[in-house]
């Protein structure tokens, strides 16, 4: 399959550290990055097991399990809510609740979508304990947007990104060549706060 990508979500993507973190406004493509860098873990390891998750249940159905079927044309299997993919691999979608269960797993990878839902770093840290499958990559990542001092600016920001970890932030405007043009013009009658914020 083919996806066309943002020098932003392509450096996000093919990140060589082992936590990225995809922080941007609405419209940067930040799901799709999640997705293929999820797609990209299953090929480079056949028989990989990862996750992607996310706080709610209804999100994660409604938003990001619709948006990997349609960007994939994979099927999640709506019982077990995971995707076998044709190498063996396996992607499971999870929510904030379902976490426990997730604590004798070895995953090779996992993301996490729309972070700053999360109210702290305690899901983080959680899957970072999981990554233990032997893989060519054990890595973790996520994607969200700007919600000022929390525990992501916390990590990545604060004090610049530690070792083996990349930021890479996004700004409407850096997708605006490919969103449509009275997308554009619509954010401009945000309230200023807001515009100013995207």
């Amino acid at each position: 399959m083919r996806f066309k990508l943002t020098t932003k979500q392509t450096q996000f993507i093919g990140a060589i550290e082992q936590f990225s973190a995809y922080i941007g406004a609405i419209g940067t493509g930040k799901s799709t990055a999640l997705i293929v860098k999820a797609l990209f873990h299953c090929q480079e390891s056949p028989g990989n097991l990862g996750a992607i998750v996310r706080k709610n249940f209804t999100d994660l159905r409604d938003s990001t399990i619709k948006d990997f079927e349609t960007y994939t044309g994979f099927k999640v299997s709506e019982n077990k809510k995971e995707c076998v993919l044709p190498n063996g691999s396996i992607i499971l979608f999870r929510h904030g609740d379902e976490l426990p269960v997730l604590k004798n797993l070895n995953l090779g990878f996992f993301g996490i979508e729309q972070a700053e839902e999360f109210p702290d770093n305690t899901t983080w840290e959680f899957l970072k304990m999981r990554l233990r499958r032997d893989c060519k990559h054990r890595n973790g990542f996520i994607v969200g947007n700007t919600a000022g001092h929390n525990w992501i600016w916390e990590i990545w920001k604060r004090n610049g990104s530690p070792k083996n970890h990349l930021l890479v932030e996004a700004i409407t405007q850096d997708h605006a060549h490919i969103l449509p043009s009275d997308y554009i013009e619509n954010l401009k009658t945000l309230p200023e706060k807001l515009y100013d914020r995207y």
